[in-house]
């Protein structure tokens, strides 16, 4: 008797820790999508990676009008080149190594070229990052800056239970948390 009172305590505190870390792991993820609505910039900024959801986003809002200038960090301007992108309207650098680097990176060249706003795109699970590192940069330069996601999660119903969009933001987190103790 004694073993199945415990046996039925174990299961009931493993399933009040398996609800806790699925509601836990559901806010983390509900509250991990930024993308801000586009509005028009001097700039529309492709964090790098040569990522063709990035460049498609980046490509279909630089169409929409919402900028005439685009600055590529750490990737080719090839698909915007072919995708009839004048070569007069790309920045391209290759300086930055990382995330951080590229938010200093681009306010050295948005001070430089006197650029007060910019749409900043990258993949959903790492405009987090991107926002802290470009808040952290960007403190008190009176830049305007946009975050918007390559993709579209909102239409998406129970986007955050798939594994790999799961997994995704558990890495993002540990690197952001990184970030926090290392800038």
């Amino acid at each position: 008797m004694k073993l199945v009172r415990k046996v039925g305590k174990i299961i009931f505190y493993v399933f009040i820790a398996a609800g806790i870390l699925t509601a836990g792991l559901f806010v983390l993820s509900a509250c991990w999508v930024i993308n801000d609505i586009p509005e028009k910039v001097n700039i529309i900024i492709c964090i790098g990676g040569n990522a063709p959801d990035r460049q498609e986003k980046v490509l279909e809002i630089y169409n929409m009008g919402y900028a005439q200038k685009l600055l590529l960090t750490n990737q080719s301007p090839n698909y915007f080149l072919k995708n009839g992108v004048s070569s007069s309207n790309i920045y391209v650098t290759d300086i930055p190594r990382n995330t951080f680097e590229e938010a200093k990176y681009c306010r050295w060249f948005m001070q430089e070229h006197k650029i007060d706003s910019a749409l900043v795109v990258s993949d959903w699970w790492h405009l987090r990052r991107v926002k802290w590192s470009f808040e952290t940069v960007f403190q008190g330069a009176g830049k305007k800056i946009k975050y918007i996601s390559a993709q579209n999660l909102e239409t998406k119903v129970g986007w955050w239970l798939e594994p790999h969009q799961l997994k995704l933001v558990l890495k993002e987190t540990t690197k952001l948390v990184g970030y926090w103790v290392r800038f």
